[in-house]
């Protein structure tokens, strides 16, 4: 079960990020798995357990990242990441077809939804909007009245349609997300923090339906 993070979580990740090789994380190997890698671990199993006990018919599979960055993408970087992040997605070989996340740094955590496409996949988003705008425009309706989740993501510098209505933020996106952001915080320490992150996550299940109905999963 997630007891919660530290500052010890923390500064792990910091003093990471100004030593990314592999004499230090070796050496220090013993705190990662304690402060950082067993939380994780729990915090991911048991917001797994909680959307599936929330969300019976809806698909989900867990995805947790590792710290080790993949060889032969170093780009001149350190072996490790320093961001890490859990998933939820109906596979874990599904490209950006709807995500549920978690993600943690040294200084902040956040949790959000992503649609995380191709240029065709997103062709295929604005589609969806062009054919049927009423459906995504209630959902689009139902965010602009809360204030917890932000729109991210680039925008095009020559608009492709929609640029004076409510669907204009997010059909001029080259690929998007929600989410929601805080610096480091006690909310990462105890197991309080799978209630609100699943809290979180529950107002994104519209977006999250919709983005895998737009992907084609289970059609």
């Amino acid at each position: 079960m997630f007891t919660g993070f530290s500052p010890e979580t923390s500064e792990f990740m910091m003093n990471l990020a100004l030593n990314n090789d592999r004499p230090w994380f070796e050496h220090h190997r013993e705190v990662y798995e304690r402060s950082l890698k067993k939380p994780m671990d729990e915090l991911a199993k048991d917001v797994m357990a909680e959307m599936v006990r929330r969300f019976p018919d809806d698909p989900f599979e867990l995805h947790v990242s590792r710290i080790y960055r993949d060889a032969r993408r170093l780009f001149g970087r350190g072996p490790y990441k320093e961001e890490l992040w859990f998933s939820l997605k109906p596979s874990r070989s599904m490209e950006g077809g709807g995500t549920l996340f978690f993600g943690l740094s040294a200084l902040s955590w956040e949790i959000g939804g992503d649609y995380w496409r191709d240029a065709p996949g997103m062709a295929g988003f604005r589609k969806s909007m062009d054919d049927d705008p009423e459906t995504f425009l209630k959902l689009v309706r139902q965010f602009n009245k809360q204030d917890y989740f932000t729109l991210n993501g680039p925008e095009f510098k020559r608009r492709k349609g929609h640029a004076d209505d409510e669907l204009g933020p997010w059909y001029n996106r080259k690929y998007l997300w929600v989410s929601h952001k805080e610096p480091f915080n006690e909310k990462l320490f105890s197991h309080d923090f799978v209630t609100l992150a699943c809290d979180g996550l529950s107002q994104l299940m519209p977006f999250y339906r919709y983005f895998l109905k737009v992907y084609g999963y289970g059609s």
